[in-house]
């Protein structure tokens, strides 16, 4: 925060906030990953990916350490347009210090935020602080580094965009750093890491999956045009088990609530979508407990419509923006 006031920048505290700066600090920070403008990324992770594929067999004996030097590395290449192969152990790329880095500073900050002090570990503040310190320094030496004539000289990345499309300077993107850091690579490296783990332990979905892969790909590297519907069913069914995080779009409702089971929310009271409760709900959806990637099959997707109308009532409910709060449940469903 003190950082933010002496560099008169605003959307650092934006993404934790509510209201119109929170609405403000998406106007400016999603273009850059919606959909559209994704997709002109989609060489840069392709890339990553791949290069970190070539060498997973360093991590047998530790499969989370490369899921998370993975999904840093692609973020890393959609942000900075620069991979620091962080998976490779001998890269010696000044920005491979932030993959431990990252993931420290937001394990300190939920455990700052979330546990009493009397459960905090001594110098748990004053650590993350450092680890805080030594993201912008290394990010701010990196962009040093890149400049030519003054000017940081980037290739085609989501942080160009946010400069030259958003308008932002480079010490606001600076201090987003830990922020993105945070939302880029913990969530993609919990997907992997349950995609991974739920294929392990349904060893004929693996199988499957496996034979479509050899089938479509033949040994080469992943193409926008292949036809991968089981791939897709697969990651969407881990996602229907194990979301990336535990809560999701929060909502402030003017009125007071009432819930089915008689539970009263005072008018003013905070309250967020738990998808991975709705997701494992037997009312809603059938075996809930159970890795059947076949649910998400064009023809199953459809059987499933009708429980739409119902998931979609519980986010059409804030009358501000009644039209856009069914992107959560129905685009997962029913894309493609």
């Amino acid at each position: 925060e003190q950082k933010r006031k002496e560099a008169g920048t605003k959307y650092t505290r934006g993404i934790a906030a509510q209201g119109e700066l929170w609405r403000e600090t998406r106007d400016i920070i999603g273009p850059g990953l919606m959909t559209d403008a994704a997709l002109s990324y989609l060489g840069l992770i392709t890339d990553a990916a791949a290069a970190a594929v070539d060498v997973v067999d360093l991590y047998k004996d530790n499969l989370g350490k490369w899921t998370k030097a993975a999904a840093y590395d692609m973020f890393t290449s959609v942000a900075l347009g620069d991979n620091p192969k962080s998976t490779d152990p001998e890269s010696t790329h000044q920005l491979a210090e932030l993959v431990e880095t990252g993931d420290d500073a937001l394990s300190l900050s939920v455990l700052l935020s979330t546990y009493p002090k009397e459960m905090q570990p001594p110098n748990a503040y004053e650590d993350m602080v450092e680890k805080y310190e030594t993201i912008f320094r290394v990010t701010r030496s990196y962009l040093e580094s890149r400049k030519h004539d003054g000017e940081v000289n980037l290739p085609d990345c989501w942080f160009k965009d946010l400069k030259m499309v958003q308008g932002l300077d480079m010490e606001e993107i600076i201090l987003l750093m830990p922020a993105f850091l945070a939302a880029g690579i913990g969530t993609t490296e919990g997907v992997t890491n349950w995609i991974l783990l739920n294929l392990i332990n349904n060893p004929e979905k693996q199988e499957k999956l496996y034979e479509e892969l050899k089938s479509e790909l033949n040994g080469q590297p992943f193409r926008k045009s292949a036809e991968l519907p089981y791939l897709k069913a697969c990651i969407r069914e881990s996602h229907r088990l194990n979301p990336p995080g535990p809560a999701m779009t929060m909502r402030t409702h003017e009125k007071d609530v009432v819930t089915e089971s008689g539970y009263e929310i005072p008018a003013g009271t905070l309250m967020w979508f738990c998808p991975y409760q709705v997701n494992r709900d037997p009312r809603y959806v059938e075996d809930a407990d159970k890795y059947i990637p076949e649910r998400f099959f064009k023809d199953a997707v459809k059987v499933s419509l009708p429980i739409l109308k119902l998931l979609n009532l519980l986010l059409n409910s804030d009358s501000r923006n009644e039209k856009n709060h069914n992107v959560l449940i129905r685009k997962p469903w029913i894309m493609d």
